[in-house]
C-alpha cells in the first residue's frame, strides 16, 4: 500500500466512524482531545495518523488502537470481525494473567 492509499484509507475510515456517531468534526476533536487542526486533515486524507492520535481516537470509539489500524489497512470498518477475535485471543494468550502489560 502506498502512502497516498494509506492516507486515503485513514480519511475514509475516520469519516465513516465519525458519521456512525452522527457527530461533527469539531465535536469529535473535542471529545477525542484532538485539535480540529489535527483531525480535519486526517479525515481529508492529507496527513499521516500518529500513534498518539490513533490511541485517542480508538479510546473515543471504545476500541483498541490495533482495531483502528486494522480497519485503516483493510479499508473497511467491517474488517475486524473474525480477525479481531483471532488477534484478541492471540494477544491475550501472550500476556500472563495478573501481570501488568506496562513495566
Amino acid at each position: 500500500m502506498t502512502d497516498k492509499e494509506l492516507k486515503y484509507n485513514t480519511g475514509a475510515i475516520l469519516r465513516k466512524l465519525r458519521l456512525t456517531k452522527d457527530i461533527t468534526q469539531l465535536k469529535l476533536s473535542e471529545a477525542a482531545r484532538l485539535s480540529k487542526g489535527t483531525y480535519q486533515p486526517l479525515e481529508a486524507g492529507k496527513t499521516d495518523l500518529r500513534l498518539s492520535d490513533a490511541v485517542k481516537l480508538a479510546d473515543y470509539y471504545g476500541i483498541q488502537p490495533y482495531l483502528l489500524t486494522m480497519m485503516i489497512c483493510e479499508g473497511n470498518i467491517a474488517a475486524i470481525g473474525e480477525e479481531e477475535k483471532k488477534l484478541t485471543n492471540f494477544m491475550l494468550s501472550q500476556v500472563p494473567v495478573n501481570e501488568p502489560v506496562y513495566k
